[in-house]
């Protein structure tokens, strides 16, 4: 993933901000999985992962909760779209709940991307 990453840093790093961006300031979650998906297709070319040091970590925002019980499911089939190039938010809006929990874990992946700490964040909640 560390080569892939490297090899495509620049767009990498641009859907990254576009995604955050949608998600944390535009509400646009749709938007924003459709962009992670993007950045999977990116990272997950690689055979093998290379270990990199640990970044310091500043300390972990406090989810905000206040989500709309719809961002999850958005997100979700944002990701979809990005990864296949299949548009099922129409299916997604009729059998995926909301869950406002699964929102406060795709924003514990933006602060874990953020500090490079994935082991605290992903592994506390």
């Amino acid at each position: 993933m560390d080569a892939n990453y490297q090899k495509d840093k620049h767009s990498i790093d641009g859907f990254y901000l576009q995604s955050r961006n949608a998600w944390f300031a535009g509400g646009k979650y749709y938007e924003s999985g459709n962009l992670a998906g993007l950045i999977d297709t990116y990272i997950f070319k690689m055979d093998e992962p290379k270990p990199t040091p640990p970044k310091p970590t500043p300390p972990k925002p406090t989810p905000t909760s206040n989500y709309p019980g719809s961002a999850a499911r958005d997100y979700y089939s944002g990701v979809v779209l990005g990864w296949v190039g299949v548009d099922i938010k129409a299916e997604m809006d009729t059998c995926f709940p909301d869950d406002k929990y699964l929102a406060e874990l795709i924003e514990d992946s933006y602060n874990a991307w953020d500090t490079g700490d994935w082991v605290r964040i992903m592994v506390a909640n």
